[in-house]
């Protein structure tokens, strides 16, 4: 019995977790209208076990908002967020302050790059310029050995990662980003993504949201 005595703040803080602070940080800053609305990109996980949407609005319109989304990953423009956090990891991200225009074409199948070697990547699905990027996550087991010379995927995550851009107001813009991933094969991955996963991903992409923001409203 005093075993489960110990165990009440853990359970009481998880509990308190899961109802309060959970369903305001998995919909940051989105409208009901925006959590609820269909979006391009959906159809791929059609059912998800875990979805995000979180949004920002820009003071500046779709076509400056949209070359920061153009170049975002490893490699590339960074992704705008705790750069340190992502390089304790050896992600060896670097976020830009500026456009670069070797990074604008951006094409569907083009692989954007979470970190430099083997591992979680995204490749684009599909893509609307200043309107739509869809990206799919997928694992990379080599570098070279694909069919096509490049890298070699091992698997395709039942996931997508997908920006909207939407015009709001005269000259301003509404950021809208979704993740959908499909279930998770057990209980505990479950409540491991649900604790973990998502905390840290909200961190990460709160700050990206803001340093896009801010990066368009700058230049």
């Amino acid at each position: 019995m005093r075993r489960w005595f110990k165990l009440l703040p853990w359970i009481a803080g998880l509990a308190g977790y899961m109802i309060k602070l959970r369903p305001k940080m998995i919909r940051w800053h989105a409208t009901d209208e925006e959590v609820n609305a269909s979006r391009p990109g959906d159809e791929i996980v059609p059912d998800p076990a875990f979805r995000t949407t979180r949004a920002i609005s820009i003071q500046a319109p779709p076509y400056r908002v949209w070359p920061w989304l153009v170049q975002l990953g490893q490699g590339r423009g960074g992704f705008y967020s705790y750069d340190w956090i992502e390089n304790l990891f050896g992600y060896d991200i670097h976020s830009a302050d500026e456009i670069i225009g070797e990074w604008q074409g951006l094409e569907v199948g083009d692989m954007i790059r979470m970190s430099p070697g083997i591992g979680p990547q995204t490749r684009v699905e599909a893509i609307t310029p200043n309107h739509d990027l869809i990206l799919k996550f997928l694992i990379v087991e080599k570098m070279e050995g694909g069919p096509d010379g490049g890298p070699l995927i091992s698997e395709e995550w039942p996931g997508t990662w997908s920006f909207h851009v939407r015009p709001q107001g005269a000259s301003g813009s509404r950021l809208v980003v979704r993740t959908r991933y499909a279930r998770h094969p057990s209980f505990v991955m479950g409540l491991f993504y649900r604790v973990v996963i998502e905390p840290l991903h909200f961190i990460m992409e709160q700050k990206m949201l803001r340093g896009i923001k801010e990066r368009a409203e700058k230049n």
